[in-house]
């Protein structure tokens, strides 16, 4: 019999599972109790939802951070853009603290604009991401060029499906929320028309033909390495089905957590077999085993311990978002597939 490694799991199926495609459910069981019956705005929220808020800012400020052990604690990812990892932080420091201390309000709307949709590219391409990592151990096809449209189109169709059902059911959460005028402003107008309800059910018909050719394209491998991925699929959905059921903040919440969580745990699987056979740096000696975990996590968690009263402080929030930019930009450039060097530790074939 073939080991689990050998079946379409990234690590084993517990490992996949419990911290890959679920590690979200305990957080999300807690967030669902705890805002029953209360607001779910952080102003106005029970104690017991401002610590789970707490706790999800806590582990996003954890998990931001690693794509900077693998950057400059490794040599070899340095030389592939050994300017650009000089010059970017600059940048990216010059323009946040351009638009925060300049006091001009139009500027900091616009870079915290830019970053919020960005945000959600990454977080949702990530999960594709993920998705093309089982399908490049799947094999049997889907490490495909087709199968990768499939699930690109598949994915974000079901972003669209979930953005047009939480508009429609969950707008009037937005009123009295200073943040969201702006968008109030937009769709508010919209949810007096059946202009949400036609483009819900276009959504709704646009998914249904995406789905439609990928399981077509889906079944061409065998059902045994299909697993693992539809698991993670089925996850995704679920999240997904957060936004829809408790609204947006609930589900971006609970979306967030699953995000740091997802990549923590590939992190670590990715660098315990890249550093297996060590390399003396210190990617290496800090990622190269899940038992050293701690050295890296606790501090971390331990420094939004401390600066969690200054969280609102200006020199926080543009550590904050400059790192932020910087944790988008990085992940974009070294989490590439299609490249031997990331392909080759997740045993995946491209």
């Amino acid at each position: 019999m073939k080991p689990a490694t050998q079946v379409g799991w990234m690590r084993n199926p517990l490992w996949d599972i419990g911290l890959v495609a679920l590690g979200w459910l305990p957080f999300y069981v807690w967030v669902a109790i705890k805002s029953a019956g209360e607001s779910f705005w952080f102003g106005d929220a029970s104690s017991g939802f401002t610590a789970a808020v707490a706790v999800a800012l806590a582990v996003n400020f954890a998990h931001r951070h690693y794509v900077f052990i693998l950057v400059y604690g490794d040599r070899e990812a340095v030389a592939e853009r050994p300017r650009a990892y000089v010059i970017a932080p600059l940048v990216a420091l010059v323009v946040v603290c351009g638009a925060f201390w300049s006091g001009n309000v139009a500027l900091e709307t616009g870079v915290l604009g830019v970053l919020g949709v960005w945000n959600v590219w990454h977080v949702i391409q990530q999960r594709y991401g993920l998705l093309r990592v089982y399908a490049g151990r799947a094999r049997g096809g889907l490490e495909s060029r087709e199968a990768g449209r499939a699930d690109r189109a598949l994915l974000w169709s079901s972003v669209l499906v979930m953005t047009c059902a939480t508009a429609l059911g969950h707008a009037g959460m937005l009123e009295g929320v200073p943040a969201a005028g702006l968008l109030l402003s937009i769709i508010g107008p919209l949810l007096a028309t059946p202009v949400v309800i036609s483009a819900l059910a276009a959504a709704l018909l646009l998914w249904g033909a995406v789905f439609w050719r990928w399981l077509r394209i889906e079944r061409r491998s065998t059902p045994l390495v299909r697993w693992p991925r539809w698991i993670f699929g089925l996850s995704t959905l679920a999240l997904f089905a957060i936004f829809v059921v408790h609204g947006p903040v609930v589900g971006y919440l609970v979306l967030g957590v699953a995000h740091s969580l997802e990549y923590l745990a590939f992190v670590y699987a990715f660098s315990e077999k890249k550093y297996q056979r060590g390399t003396g740096s210190a990617a290496a000696l800090l990622l190269g085993s899940m038992r050293r975990a701690p050295i890296v996590l606790f501090p971390l968690l331990l420094a939004y311990v401390l600066l969690y009263e200054h969280r609102y402080a200006l020199a926080f929030a543009t550590y904050y978002t400059t790192t932020s930019i910087l944790h988008y930009l990085y992940d974009g450039w070294i989490w590439k597939l299609r490249t031997p060097r990331v392909a080759q530790p997740l045993g995946a074939s491209t």
